[in-house]
């Protein structure tokens, strides 16, 4: 999911102080650094692809410390410097105060308790501004609004709108889970019982996403746009949700780790479950997971090795790459169902854990993004275009690319206390580029930032005739 990295947000923190230590800021801002050496998947690609002059970037942001008047100037010259590297998933957060004897904390029900928390989305493009749009009118609209536009033609198109990739974003479908699995609000929740909850809950987000399909089937359009405007991302239920809108068989995209202890750890715990799932498994799975012992122990013996990349900040070539290409155990595609309940399937094919069925729509696809498309989005985008199973229409997405594995690696710096968010892995598209660069429209659609509801949509309405041909 996409956090932009905004320290004007921690002003409140520390405003009040009346002087500021410029010294701690300075032990702190030499201490991330250090920190974005070790783990900040996103740092070569910085210099390499978008130019970042490390050196005087990080001798810039230090003279602005050191001559800071108050925190205030300490938090801008931070937003400044992380604002350089132009990554969504670069972010922190203030130190928060917790009690978990609160009151409050108490009265949450289970939903809140497990993150679910609702969220005000984007709105996408106002389809019902064009003339004999039909909204599709649904139980499943509340979280896939779609509807069916008319051209001049008389032919029919279909919208899919996706506000967002994260199920945890609507504790409508959390409660609906309890019910369905006979949890109560009030209940003791350990991890089965958590993982259970999420995976029903983003089970029912996947089927709402197919229910609005077929509805939008039903009306045999001429072709389906799917909006994923202003969608910040989230999980990785767009990968069941991109498979039912095509016959082709998706391949994923290559997965790059990062050498650090947190990989290797991750890299470890599916050794041990690869290994011992093996004497048990049919001999067609026994092979399948003998292939992959061997390429997760190869990506292993990556992971354990060293990479030093602070020589960037001198503007000096560091001589290793910190982030490696994974082998990713030799899963590239599996049919639904395929790795269902496998050890194959629940750590390299995530859609394995989900229900769905591929090509319920085999027409002209069409995927529709903007600025603010990032994350997730990028990843459904960059699926269904990189295997030409759909054309994207709209403007460059924002370009956030991976984010965090198994929770991330944070990090506390050790005077403000500001908690730092680095990404640790990297999607590779087929011409080998980091998703993080974003995902350019093949159509492009000149919309502005400050463009009306009305604006934006007539300019879509302009390229809609040419969808067809």
């Amino acid at each position: 999911m996409l956090r932009i990295f905004v320290f004007i947000l921690l002003l409140s923190s520390f405003v009040a102080a009346q002087s500021v230590n410029n010294e701690a800021w300075l032990e702190d801002f030499s201490q991330m650094k250090r920190e974005m050496s070790s783990h900040y998947a996103n740092l070569e690609w910085a210099v390499a692809e978008r130019g970042v002059d490390l050196k005087a970037l990080s001798e810039s942001t230090q003279a602005k410390i050191r001559s800071a008047k108050s925190e205030a100037d300490v938090i801008q010259a931070l937003r400044t410097f992380v604002e350089s590297f132009g990554d969504g998933h670069l972010q922190g957060e203030r130190p928060k105060t917790q009690n978990s004897n609160s009151s409050e904390q108490k009265a949450e029900g289970l939903c809140e308790r497990l993150g679910f928390r609702e969220r005000a989305f984007r709105d996408g493009i106002d389809f019902a501004l064009g003339e004999g749009f039909r909204k599709i009118d649904t139980p499943s609209s509340a979280y896939i609004p779609a509807g069916i536009g008319t051209l001049s033609d008389g032919k029919q198109y279909g919208i899919l709108r996706i506000p967002s990739f994260s199920e945890q974003h609507m504790p409508s479908l959390c409660r609906t889970a309890l019910a369905e699995l006979n949890i109560k609000e009030d209940a003791d929740c350990d991890g089965e019982c958590s993982g259970k909850v999420e995976q029903k809950a983003a089970d029912l987000y996947v089927d709402a996403f197919r229910l609005q399909l077929e509805e939008v089937r039903k009306a045999k359009v001429a072709f389906v746009i799917v909006d994923v405007t202003g969608n910040g991302g989230g999980s990785d239920v767009y990968q069941p949700m991109a498979r039912m809108l095509t016959k082709k068989k998706l391949k994923i995209s290559t997965f790059g780790f990062i050498r650090h202890p947190h990989w290797v750890k991750d890299l470890k715990e599916r050794l041990t479950d690869i290994v011992a799932a093996i004497p048990d498994a049919p001999p067609a799975m026994q092979a399948r997971l003998k292939v992959a012992e061997k390429a997760v122990r190869k990506d292993l013996a990556e992971a354990e090795k060293t990479c030093d990349l602070s020589p960037l900040w001198e503007n000096k070539q560091p001589g290793c790459t910190n982030v490696v290409r994974s082998l990713n155990a030799g899963v590239t595609y599996a049919a639904p169902g395929e790795l269902t309940d496998t050890v194959l399937g629940d750590l390299f094919f995530t859609a394995s854990r989900y229900k769905y069925a591929e090509g319920l729509y085999s027409g002209p696809l069409f995927v529709m993004i903007d600025e603010r498309s990032a994350s997730a989005s990028e990843g459904f985008t960059a699926l269904l275009r990189d295997n030409d199973a759909a054309t994207v229409i709209g403007m460059p997405s924002l370009g956030a690319g991976c984010g965090y594995t198994n929770g991330g690696i944070s990090t506390v710096l050790k005077n403000s206390k500001l908690r730092l968010h680095m990404p640790d892995c990297v999607r590779y598209r087929p011409d080998g580029t980091n998703e993080i660069n974003g995902i350019t429209p093949d159509v492009m659609i000149p919309w502005r930032r400050n463009d009306t509801p009305v604006q934006k949509f007539r300019r879509l309405n302009a390229i809609l005739p040419t969808l067809q041909k």
